[in-house]
């Protein structure tokens, strides 16, 4: 599996839905994926692909009976990125108000 460029990030549907899912507060997988309704193999792959990128940190959370809970949170990266993304998205609808 190789590594996507910013572009092929922001053209993917699915990865830019996770990314604008997890911007509003940092989730589990099962979160992401109730939320989403992604099938988990697909999700399993994009969270892969978003890992390697770095757009993406999970994050631990010890519980009490030995278990480990992880967490997505979005990388100062991808925070910047997105907030460019959403810009232009809006300055591009502004513009042309037919769309």
């Amino acid at each position: 599996m190789r590594k996507l460029t910013d572009k092929e990030i922001l053209k993917c549907e699915d990865c830019l839905r996770i990314l604008l899912t997890i911007q509003k507060r940092s989730l589990r997988f099962s979160q992401i994926q109730k939320s989403l309704s992604i099938n988990t193999a697909r999700l399993c792959n994009l969270l892969k692909i978003l890992r390697r990128g770095f757009w993406i940190i999970p994050h631990t959370i010890p519980t009490q009976k030995s278990r480990v809970l992880i967490e997505y949170r979005l990388s100062k990266r991808s925070i910047l990125t997105l907030n460019d993304y959403i810009k232009k998205r809006k300055k591009i609808n502004l513009d042309n108000p037919e769309f």
